[in-house]
């Protein structure tokens, strides 16, 4: 896993809807409680569920709010990251010193002497 495994997930889900606690009957949902849910691929905005498993119908939860404007219908990833995040120059020096002491095989050294430093992170500050 790397950097371009990540994604930025918050646009991505505001785009898909918001209405997670009241069902098509303006009941409110109570997640605790469901025992069963389902989502059809004809239907992706709407969750339906079973408080019960003898229930023979299903609540619908209609998660797309219709708002002002039309729906784009199109949902895409997007990286969260542009580049390979960095490391700060002390936390760089840190992780070489054990291969200076030779307490680890020389094998991993080239990955550890690869890692990016990232002007952005000051010393002792990263996030």
């Amino acid at each position: 896993m790397d950097t371009s495994d990540m994604y930025y997930l918050r646009k991505l889900c505001t785009s898909f809807g918001s209405n997670f606690s009241i069902n098509e009957n303006g009941e409110k949902v109570s997640w605790n409680e469901i025992k069963e849910i389902k989502i059809e691929e004809e239907e992706p905005y709407e969750i339906k569920y079973k408080l019960r498993y003898e229930a023979n119908e299903y609540s619908i939860i209609n998660v797309y709010r219709r708002k002002r404007g039309r729906h784009s219908g199109t949902h895409e990833l997007t990286p969260a990251y542009t580049q390979a995040t960095g490391i700060s120059a002390a936390k760089k020096r840190d992780l070489l010193l054990p291969f200076e002491a030779k307490h680890l095989k020389p094998q991993y050294h080239e990955f550890f002497k690869s890692l990016r430093v990232s002007a952005d992170l000051q010393e002792g500050r990263e996030h």
